[in-house]
């Protein structure tokens, strides 16, 4: 069976995870990484056993501001 990792078979894509004591802080980097690299694709959020907040996301490095 072939593993396919979707947007990170694109050129100039990272995939990025933010662990923070709490939302508000992993919504501030992630809003850097977006100010700076606009096509971010939009962040899967989830919440870890620890009490973690962790966000995914996706961002396009080629196309900055």
């Amino acid at each position: 069976m072939a593993q396919h990792f979707g947007p990170l078979h694109e050129p100039g894509v990272a995939h990025i995870r933010i662990a923070a004591a709490d939302a508000a802080t992993a919504h501030r980097i992630a809003d850097t990484i977006s100010s700076r690299y606009p096509r971010t694709r939009p962040a899967s959020v989830r919440t870890t056993p620890d009490g973690l907040v962790e966000f995914d996301l996706y961002t396009d490095t080629l196309d900055f501001d």
